[in-house]
């Protein structure tokens, strides 16, 4: 998570030599949403997983590590693609 706290990419500032239009910083914008909503997703799975654990139900548990662990890869992976969202690959 500390690489999405101290991200080295982000928006042109107002008096920047780069100016971003508008459809590409609502493209970056809505991506940025995205990972928000994901990130969310990994919150809400590690709560399912800590409710389980805490009422003893580790049959249960076992599929919320999973789930967990695929809401912690989606987002790493939708990260990681968010340099090639703001340069404009994707």
């Amino acid at each position: 998570m500390e690489r999405i706290n101290h991200s080295e990419y982000g928006y042109a500032g107002f008096f920047d030599v780069t100016k971003v239009k508008e459809p590409d910083l609502d493209r970056m914008i809505g991506y940025d949403m995205q990972l928000i909503q994901m990130a969310d997703n990994v919150t809400t799975s590690i709560q399912a997983l800590k409710d389980s654990v805490d009422n003893n139900r580790l049959p249960e548990a076992k599929g919320k590590v999973g789930d967990a662990m695929k809401a912690v890869d989606a987002l790493e992976n939708a990260y990681n693609g968010r340099k090639q969202i703001i340069v404009g690959v994707q």
